[in-house]
């Protein structure tokens, strides 16, 4: 679903970073937490980007990605000046593992969206579709490192959310203006009042989601 700050701002307490739910379950002691009423299936926005040509449903080839900018951990106060959305994603393959996000989309540059979906190509059904994130091989994670850094993009503190149909990115300046057209400036990205962000903080991250393999 889209939603606007005047959705969440009811729900925070005095302007505080506002809770998701973390996966799929809300912390009672931490609420107010984003309702769940506001959250859609990521495959409504989605579906038709990360799969174009549905004949070839159920392999890695075609597979596109869609980065987004997003928040996985709280919300702090939303810009207007961009369009946020609410949903969850499944991923991990067969382990089912359901991601509550707000995000806004970036588009990619055409220089380098060829790179980013090889990225997803490549990882489909890995591990015999269990490429979960707590069960990665070390092996799994020196590949991805590997070929984000032939992007010149890089994960240092944002590896901890890769599984399958999940590709983290920093959310660096430096990295949205490699990945997006009209990157959008993270000092004017949210109000990031109470809100810690540091260059080794994985909350928001880029992530460049795309179809799970089941």
């Amino acid at each position: 679903m889209i939603v606007t700050e005047e959705m969440l701002a009811s729900h925070r307490k005095a302007g505080e970073p506002l809770p998701l739910i973390p996966d799929g379950i809300p912390f009672i002691w931490r609420s107010p937490f984003v309702p769940t009423n506001l959250y859609s299936e990521s495959s409504r926005f989605f579906s038709s980007i990360w799969r174009p040509n549905a004949a070839q449903r159920g392999t890695g080839e075609g597979l596109q990605v869609v980065p987004v900018l997003a928040f996985t951990k709280a919300v702090p106060v939303l810009n207007p000046n961009y369009e946020w959305i609410a949903f969850h994603h499944q991923a991990g393959g067969h382990y089912h593992d359901h991601l509550y996000i707000i995000a806004t989309v970036l588009t990619p540059k055409n220089d380098i969206r060829s790179g980013l979906n090889k990225i997803a190509i490549e990882h489909y059904a890995a591990e015999g579709g269990w490429m979960v994130r707590d069960e990665l091989l070390a092996s799994r994670i020196v590949r991805y490192v590997n070929g984000l850094n032939e992007l010149d993009l890089d994960c240092e503190s944002s590896w901890r959310h890769l599984t399958e149909s999940v590709y983290p990115i920093d959310a660096t300046q430096e990295n949205l203006d490699r990945i997006a057209e009209n990157a959008p400036k993270l000092d004017d990205l949210v109000d990031w009042s109470g809100f810690i962000r540091a260059r080794y903080a994985n909350d928001p991250v880029i992530l460049l989601l795309t179809e799970n393999s089941d």
